[in-house]
């Protein structure tokens, strides 16, 4: 069995499935925090007796049962599960970081709102400190939490070296104006060009609670620095800020708004 496993199933409340990303001098304020997925073939051997230990050690009732009548394959229900534990494992440590209290990972919540983002609530949001802002990504490899203050709506998204199979084709659904940055690459050039937009505006997409809906050139990239690691992103009148971490195998968007846009949102 995974350590990790091991450690968490003996002790759920000092174990942890995964760890916090180290941003560097980036995503000031935000807490990422990174639970690699467990190998499919480990969690569905005896019936799945190991993936149904840690649900039981990570969810409350309500979303245990959720997970128990989820009719889907067993690797969505691994991603989902693994998912959750990213987000309830970033935000313990956050109230922790916050407060000195540790909550169970069955006392944080996460609550799905009818547009798809996440938010997050337990007994430590009414009495010790306001729910933070949440939001969760994943890929093959791992899943990601980004959580932020309060009054700090965040975005994150997770996209592997190579996922896309034809970037040129991606690259015809962006905005006529974000053509120019693509201009005259090909080849890996442009994989790695066009996967640096499409995260920039998933993560924005996600801070704004609305996630793409199937239209990526409605959120534009209006503006970056030289090297593509700090983009600026525009829907409608609300710019958001993203900012491009680089992952041994990919890359990793954070996006953030600021006070004023929040309150020309609301």
């Amino acid at each position: 069995a995974p350590t990790a496993y091991h450690e968490f199933r003996t002790d759920p409340y000092a174990g942890q499935l995964g760890a916090a990303v180290d941003l560097g001098d980036q995503g000031q304020g935000l807490l990422v925090w990174d639970v690699p997925l467990m190998p499919e073939e480990f969690c569905a051997q005896s019936g799945a007796i190991c993936l149904r230990v840690l649900a039981h050690a990570l969810l409350s009732a309500d979303e245990l049962q959720q997970w128990q009548e989820m009719k889907a394959p067993l690797r969505r229900k691994r991603e989902w599960l693994f998912g959750r534990a990213a987000v309830k494992e970033a935000v313990r440590h956050w109230v922790h970081a916050a407060t000195g209290e540790l909550p169970y990972a069955t006392e944080v919540e996460v609550l799905v709102e009818p547009g798809g983002s996440l938010r997050v609530a337990g007994w430590w949001s009414e009495s010790l400190v306001a729910a933070p802002r949440v939001s969760l990504t994943h890929n093959a490899a791992s899943c990601v939490a980004a959580v932020a203050a309060p009054d700090t709506p965040v975005g994150v998204d997770l996209e592997a070296h190579g996922r896309l199979k034809d970037p040129a084709a991606v690259a015809q659904q962006f905005a006529p104006s974000e053509q120019d940055w693509m201009a005259g690459l090909q080849g890996e050039a442009l994989h790695e060009r066009v996967l640096r937009l499409w995260s920039a505006k998933e993560a924005a997409a996600k801070c704004l609670g609305q996630g793409l809906q199937g239209d990526p050139s409605a959120f534009v990239v209006v503006g970056a620095d030289e090297g593509l690691c700090r983009l600026d992103v525009a829907h409608g009148a609300v710019q958001v800020g993203v900012e491009l971490v680089a992952r041994p195998n990919g890359v990793l968007a954070l996006a953030t708004m600021n006070q004023w846009d929040v309150e020309a949102i609301e």
